[in-house]
């Protein structure tokens, strides 16, 4: 039902478009009639006529008779007509304006509504960070808790207690429910809880089409912000899935340099997952050597990715002081083609390194094929969270 009213929304607004261009048409022929001076003597052929004359044409189909005042009435009618043709065709652009408007605004009141409806009946989609504008800091975001007390050892322990309650409700595909307790238990000092809040405010925003982003630009902007804040607040209680998400998503948006502050953070507090991010980023930024020394320490603990990105690395690297010395001698290093790691990292990457997020998915896809191997959830988990941000 959804798709049918979206297909004939979209249809509606392209005939719409068609009929804003094509009220152009009449404008212009319209324009070009009142140009013609009401007033001026009627012509017959190239000639003027005077009172009482009659204009005599001769055709292949025989010769026409039209007196003065008939070529001075019609030579009036054209004006009236023209300004009849601008009136028409400005009607057709402002009415297929309120058509686009309109449909624009239904398509996105609409996909607000499925969304929400959505979100409280699948499972929940651990996505990639896309872009999130205006990333600056966590003041934006006056925190409720910041006025209490600090919460004590007990009060953590009890909000992780909360988090891992949210997490099963995300399993089961209760987001609302699941928003509760992480709020709840971030209130108490989880890191947990904050992370896996920030996580879910960042997918509700990416889950958005366009028409509602458009729509809702305020309440996405305070969304992000307060996934944003959430995050930081996280990684500075020592929750490296939040410190590698923060690098994440701060090398999206290009700040390049805070993205490897939070990189470096998480790797040193034992996030190895990480070190291949960071070594993608190095390498952007032109230091292969590094890029290198980082793929191989990622690549010792494990991360197939970081394994086919040293099989990609040119035979020879370059410090950064040797590619300073000579770079007009030197020809250019041709980039890797982007790796294709096997399909436990891939989903990883797609998770944002999230170990649990990832193994949930693989637990739903073995609910759904109990028969099926581990290798055929993971594909299947892959196939399924690609189509889901597809729509």
């Amino acid at each position: 039902m959804r798709q049918f009213v979206s297909g004939a929304i979209g249809l509606l607004m392209v005939g719409a478009l068609l009929v804003f261009f094509l009220g152009f048409v009449p404008i212009v022929v319209g324009v070009i009639k009142l140009l013609e001076d009401p007033a001026a003597a009627p012509m017959c052929g190239d000639r003027p006529m005077e009172r009482g004359t009659v204009c005599i044409e001769s055709s292949r189909t025989g010769t026409s008779s039209t007196p003065y005042r008939e070529v001075l009435r019609q030579q009036r009618d054209s004006h009236e007509i023209g300004i009849g043709l601008v009136k028409g065709g400005g009607a057709m652009i402002g009415g297929s304006l309120v058509v686009v408007f309109a449909g624009a605004y239904v398509g996105g009141v609409l996909d607000a509504r499925w969304a929400a409806t959505q979100s409280s009946r699948r499972r929940p989609r651990a996505e990639t960070f896309r872009r999130i504008p205006a990333l600056t800091s966590s003041a934006a975001i006056v925190d409720p808790a910041a006025e209490e007390p600090s919460p004590t050892p007990a009060d953590s322990r009890r909000g992780d207690t909360m988090a891992e309650f949210g997490r099963q409700c995300e399993r089961r595909g209760d987001v609302a429910e699941a928003e509760s307790w992480y709020r709840q238990g971030a209130g108490l000092g989880s890191a947990s809880a904050m992370n896996r809040l920030g996580r879910l405010l960042h997918d509700r925003n990416a889950a958005q089409r366009l028409f509602s982003r458009l729509l809702h630009r305020t309440a996405t902007a305070n969304r992000a912000a307060e996934a944003l804040h959430w995050f930081l607040e996280a990684a500075d209680a020592g929750d490296t899935d939040a410190m590698a998400a923060l690098g994440a998503l701060f090398d999206e948006d290009g700040q390049h340099e805070e993205a490897e502050r939070w990189y470096r953070r998480a790797i040193d507090a034992g996030d190895r997952s990480t070190m291949n991010n960071l070594g993608m980023l190095l390498f952007d930024r032109g230091d292969y050597a590094e890029a290198e020394r980082w793929w191989r320490r990622a690549a010792a603990a494990g991360s197939a990715a970081a394994r086919q990105n040293l099989q990609r690395l040119p035979h020879r690297t370059l410090a950064p002081a040797d590619r300073r010395a000579s770079p007009p001698t030197r020809t250019a290093t041709p980039r890797p083609t982007p790796v294709l790691p096997d399909n436990y990292q891939t989903l990883l990457a797609m998770v944002m390194g999230d170990h649990a997020s990832a193994e949930g998915l693989i637990e739903f896809e073995q609910r759904q094929l109990p028969d099926a191997n581990r290798e055929s959830w993971i594909r299947q988990a892959i196939t399924r969270l690609r189509h889901d941000r597809q729509r």
